[in-house]
């Protein structure tokens, strides 16, 4: 029987990452910031603390930040904000943190974070194909019935 597996998923000592980033607080925010820090147009496998910070405060101020109400969290600033949240990725086992030669600190993507992204990055462009197939037969459809109901010689109609 599996269910004691299954279980284990669930179990708070040991979470699996994708379970552990689909049941957070903000999912999306996470999600949709490390796709477009790492993975958007220009694919960089690692960043630096500091222009990852930078990107997620950039990515705050202009989204919001659901994430956490809390009275310290209103007090901190949006740099702030951001080291905390990506302290606490490093934490949960999102994001890599390790020191190169020049003595940077750097991140990177775990490879379940990477499984993640690319999970529901399908995810979402299957929902748009959908639509736009959808769409696309709607289109036809209306098509079909506008050009025997608008020709007035039945020769000219279109079957």
């Amino acid at each position: 029987m599996n269910y004691p597996r299954y279980q284990s998923f669930f179990n708070a000592d040991w979470t699996p990452i994708p379970i552990k980033v689909l049941r957070s607080r903000n999912p999306a925010l996470v999600l949709c910031f490390l796709q477009e820090a790492f993975k958007a147009d220009n694919y960089s496998p690692a960043l630096t603390n500091e222009r990852l910070v930078g990107n997620l405060a950039d990515f705050l101020e202009i989204w919001g930040d659901a994430d956490d109400d809390s009275l310290i969290s209103v007090m901190m600033s949006y740099d702030e904000k951001a080291t905390k949240l990506i302290k606490d990725w490093v934490r949960e086992g999102y994001l890599t943190l390790y020191t190169n030669d020049q003595g940077d600190d750097l991140h990177s993507l775990t490879p379940d974070m990477e499984t993640v992204l690319g999970w529901v990055a399908s995810l979402m462009q299957k929902r748009s194909f959908v639509g736009t197939e959808s769409r696309f037969l709607d289109i036809v459809q209306k098509l079909r019935e506008l050009v025997p109901n608008t020709a007035d010689c039945p020769a000219h109609q279109v079957h």
